[in-house]
């Protein structure tokens, strides 16, 4: 997440420039690359299949950074039409299936606490992380949605993106640092339950 708050923090800052594309779609690629690593050794851990579409994921995460060094170049005003897509594809990706494998984790996890192997905040704790990751995709994707029926890359921020990503900011911090009040509306719903 700090690498995705670095990549937004300098494409606001960097104002078009080139260093501020190539510093805001390393910070992107560095992120889909640690989410995809976190995937795998945490919840995939022993999966061929996860592993096959990490090095996927990793493919395309990289190809954001390659095409552009590859045609026009860092310089060129064209650099976020030719890699924002792959990163925008790469960054949805990466976050929709970390979301998936939480809330296959999460499923879990609620099993296991109404057998007492479990503590239900933790079960609660994994769902607001998926859910953080579920709202970060749909951000990311929404670019990908205008390209396809517009036929443009979006030109800023749409409001509803904005939405999504407070939405997941929210999220993480119950996931995180959930208020005492919190955890203890999870105990007794799990109570009744």
């Amino acid at each position: 997440m700090v690498l995705e708050l670095i990549s937004a923090t300098v494409w606001v800052a960097g104002g078009g420039s080139a260093a501020g594309h190539l510093i805001s779609t390393m910070a992107a690629t560095g992120s889909v690359a640690a989410m995809t690593v976190f995937i795998v050794y945490t919840f995939l851990p022993t999966s061929l299949v996860g592993r096959g579409c990490a090095a996927l994921l990793l493919a395309l995460a990289g190809a954001s950074l390659a095409v552009p060094a590859l045609g026009a170049g860092f310089a060129s005003p064209e650099f976020y039409t030719e890699s924002g897509w792959i990163s925008s594809l790469a960054r949805s990706l990466a976050f929709g299936w970390a979301a998936l494998a939480a809330a296959r984790s999460r499923s879990a996890l609620r099993k296991r606490a109404r057998l007492g192997l479990s503590h239900p905040a933790t079960a609660s704790r994994v769902g607001s992380w998926s859910l953080s990751a579920a709202l970060a995709a749909g951000s990311y994707a929404l670019p990908l949605v205008e390209l396809g029926l517009r036929g443009v890359q979006p030109g800023g921020i749409s409001p509803l993106s904005m939405i999504l990503a407070i939405g997941a900011s929210v999220s993480i911090w119950l996931a995180f640092q959930p208020p005492r009040r919190y955890l203890e509306w999870v105990l007794r719903r799990a109570e009744r339950t």
